[in-house]
């Protein structure tokens, strides 16, 4: 059953068995379990089928390597005797490429397609060896490319299929260059797709990467402004001087739980009663972004002195060390990897439980991309940001960015209330409010982080360059709008209590139910009341006559 397409007729979109793919393709599909596709698939795949250039936008882990792979095959079907590649796809990094190629042989696998990996870091005379057997299809990160281009005279001219991949970050990352010098060497006539996370607001690098503006189309699914429904949110407050331990004190909370979860889904797995539900027990994955490399050093050995597994990752490292990692985070022998945002672009790691911002994101569509990383096709997810003093603009910037509020729980209280108050006539839904807390336990790990450090010359070097490099790193952080400074005022004005109402009141996720019962009646009016004074005169009247 090969229903074939022409590029004169778009195909309508919908589940698979409508897209007219071929018999091989549309078994591979199945095979890989994939039922329906996704809301990128079913826009970006009958396009790209109609022969148009697109520019296609969708959040990480929307399946978007399979939407431009899935035409890719059809259109190629099979192996051309006639040398020189059909289609070269282009990574912003190697380890990108790799999870490419690994998704590209499977949905290639009823075929008898050639693909071919050409990365930095990997043998030049494997990779000609390899370029020998005519392949293809070109998985490709920019320099190492250009290099065979240049050094071995490669020849693109029968390319009819060139993907840019993460094409902001292509950009961003200095390949400008050498993607001119690919772009020259394919044909005209070739049809060119740009799939990014983000879309950036000048669209002249677009446009220079060679789309024939007559038939480009824009699939755009709104995603970078939103993150899953089924995506939970912990903005926890801490000092600057606190914060190594407030992320020891999140992390052990972050283990607890998953161990929970997990003794519940074995728990029902055993009695029978999960159905599909039912989960393997695993440890749950962690992945915590961090400003620099020498905070990825510093809580590297931190962590691994408080018995906690983690494997880190950052950009300057050692290609072989970077493997070693990231194999020792999927096994499950590493329960945290820390991370960079350069050091992490390209990494995609499946069932991911848990992101942690341990440096708030300068950039509210950066912090998107981030905690993008998990909740995926309808599970379930936590992101969780440690915010500062000197993060709170960033923090309430990123509210406006959602559509969504800072929002206090105070104990004794079952909802959260607005920390920016409300306007007369204005009551703000509950479940657009993001709460933000302190974490109790901080102070006992205060002081074990005190002691390590204290007790180790390494670990204490090592805490001095990473202060030192946070000096640069906040010279160099985009300043947050002036509008986001003056209400993260407003939040934290000492009328209302200041930075230290925000560290006493708890964040919900750590109360304990013993937390309202050690409160006098007096104590929880007195938290109430703190709260009334954010509100309009309506508001606080309101809570008063709940007192």
């Amino acid at each position: 059953r090969d229903v074939g397409h022409t590029s004169s007729k778009k195909i309508s979109g919908g589940a698979f068995q409508t897209m007219g793919l071929s018999d091989p393709l549309f078994k591979a599909i199945q095979k890989m379990g994939y039922n329906q596709p996704t809301p990128i698939q079913r826009k970006a795949i009958p396009v790209i089928l109609g022969g148009s250039d697109v520019v296609a936008m969708a959040r990480t882990g929307s399946g978007k390597t399979a939407a431009f792979v899935i035409p890719m095959i059809q259109t190629l079907k099979g192996h051309s005797e006639v040398v020189g590649a059909r289609a070269v796809i282009l990574s912003p990094t190697r380890e990108l490429a790799m999870q490419t190629i690994k998704v590209t042989r499977m949905l290639a696998k009823f075929t008898d397609l050639r693909l071919c990996l050409i990365v930095g870091g990997h043998s030049m005379e494997s990779q000609f060896d390899r370029l020998s057997s005519n392949p293809d299809v070109l998985i490709c990160t920019p320099g190492r490319l250009v290099h065979h281009m240049v050094e071995a005279d490669l020849s693109l001219q029968r390319v009819q299929y060139l993907v840019f991949d993460e094409a902001d970050r292509l950009f961003e990352m200095g390949f400008s260059e050498d993607m001119q010098t690919i772009l020259k060497g394919t044909p005209p006539s070739r049809q060119c797709l740009l799939f990014s996370a983000t879309l950036p607001s000048q669209l002249t690098q677009f446009s220079r990467a060679g789309l024939r503006s007559d038939s480009t189309e824009f699939i755009r699914l709104d995603v970078e402004h939103t993150i899953s429904d089924t995506l939970d949110l912990w903005f926890l407050y801490t000092t600057a001087d606190s914060k190594p331990a407030a992320l020891v004190s999140l992390l052990r909370k972050l283990q607890s739980r998953g161990n929970a979860n997990a003794d519940e889904s074995t728990a029902v797995v055993a009695t029978g009663k999960a159905g599909k539900s039912g989960k393997k027990n695993r440890s749950p994955k962690t992945i915590v972004f961090v400003a620099t490399r020498h905070n990825v050093e510093f809580f590297a050995s931190l962590l691994t002195q408080v018995g906690i597994t983690n494997a880190p990752i950052y950009g300057s490292m050692d290609q072989t060390q970077r493997t070693s990692s990231l194999s020792k985070f999927r096994s499950g022998k590493a329960s945290v990897l820390l991370v960079t945002d350069v050091a992490a672009r390209g990494i995609d790691i499946p069932q991911l439980d848990y992101v942690i911002n341990y440096d708030f994101p300068s950039s509210s569509k950066l912090f998107v991309h981030r905690c993008g990383r998990t909740a995926r096709a309808g599970a379930k997810g936590l992101c969780a940001s440690l915010v500062t003093h000197d993060d709170m603009p960033y923090t309430v910037e990123l509210m406006l960015f959602l559509g969504r509020k800072l929002g206090l729980q105070p104990l004794g209280s079952d909802h959260p209330f607005p920390a920016e108050g409300e306007t007369e006539g204005e009551e703000t839904d509950a479940r657009k409010l993001c709460v933000i807390g302190g974490i109790p336990s901080v102070q006992e790990e205060v002081e074990t982080v005190r002691r390590l450090v204290s007790g180790d010359a390494e670990l204490a070097s090592l805490q001095r360059s990473m202060m030192s490099a946070y000096h640069l790193y906040y010279k160099t952080r985009p300043a947050a709008s002036k509008e986001s400074v003056r209400r993260s005022k407003w939040i934290l004005r000492a009328e209302a209590g200041g930075p230290q109402r925000l560290l006493d009141t708890p964040h919900p996720a750590f109360r304990t139910k013993a937390d309202l019962g050690s409160q006098s009646v007096e104590d929880v009016k007195e938290k109430l009341d703190m709260i009334a004074q954010l509100l309009s005169p309506i508001g606080r009247t309101r809570l008063v006559e709940q007192i």
